[in-house]
């Protein structure tokens, strides 16, 4: 990968929590499978307090767009009405 920040690839990904209806978005340059393990078991990540057994669910947005662009994606799609009546978690740093 490229070592500009503005010319690294990366995935925009969603995760939703549908016991607490909660979802957050997030940017990755590696593997998304690795990214959620990690998040999952970061206890200050925007998953933290979610319990073992919640149905949780994560997947790609977009993928392989420059990170420039993800990250006004990424700020945009935390803006928007969420989808049904999740809670949108700010994970967006400017």
């Amino acid at each position: 990968m490229a070592t500009d920040e503005n010319e690294e690839v990366v995935v925009l990904y969603q995760v939703q929590n549908f016991d607490r209806q909660e979802l957050f978005y997030g940017l990755t340059a590696g593997r998304l499978d690795k990214e959620i393990q990690k998040l999952a078991l970061d206890p200050q990540g925007p998953a933290a307090g979610w319990k073992k057994g919640e149905v949780v669910s994560w997947r790609p947005v977009v993928d392989g767009l420059k990170r420039k662009e993800a990250r006004v994606l990424h700020a945009q799609f935390e803006t928007k009405p969420p989808p049904n009546k999740f809670k949108v978690i700010k994970t967006f740093k400017a």
